[in-house]
């Protein structure tokens, strides 16, 4: 199984909404489907059974406190004027936190190179060839998507399918 941890974003029309601006902007864009918008914590890749992950993640998230969790703004990587992702940044205390105990927990056999510093997303659409979306972005920098509270992270099963992706819950871990 191809398997990601996962905040998920809270609900909020602002992303289809986003996701029509920006297919006006960038016809050739393809937007992540309604409601699969996450943000990943740690992408696992293929595991054989996710038993063992759950075993060493459940205690981790076990110790977070739940707290507000805020989507708000757009960025671009791997920069705004050759961007292949749009994407709107996530808030919360302690992600970055619990993003760092997951790698330490859930070592990969091999990193990615190079190793990027990470950085709370949600992923609005995948742009290709690379576009400039500077202007863009300065417009939807301060664009507020929605507010909730973190209560969970969830284990996620990636389907790769000609149309995109497929995700499905394959467990959840309470916040403290």
């Amino acid at each position: 199984m191809r398997l990601f941890l996962a905040v998920e974003a809270p609900a909020s029309r602002s992303y289809e909404e986003v996701t029509q601006d920006l297919l006006r902007a960038f016809p050739t864009a393809r937007p992540v489907p309604t409601g699969q918008w996450h943000a990943t914590l740690r992408f696992l890749g293929e595991v054989p059974d996710a038993d063992p992950v759950c075993e060493k993640v459940r205690p981790i998230v076990a110790q977070v406190p739940q707290t507000r969790l805020r989507v708000q703004g757009v960025g671009a990587f791997p920069n705004a004027a050759k961007a292949r992702v749009l994407w709107a940044g996530m808030q919360a205390d302690g992600l970055e936190t619990l993003a760092a105990a997951l790698a330490e927990a859930l070592p990969l056999p091999r990193e990615p190179e190079p190793a990027r510093p990470f950085r709370p997303h949600v992923t609005l659409a995948r742009l290709d060839p690379p576009r400039d979306t500077r202007a863009f972005i300065e417009a939807n920098a301060r664009r507020d998507f929605a507010e909730g509270t973190w209560r969970e992270v969830v284990l996620m099963r990636s389907e790769l399918r000609p149309g995109g992706p497929v995700y499905t819950k394959v467990a959840t871990f309470p916040l403290a």
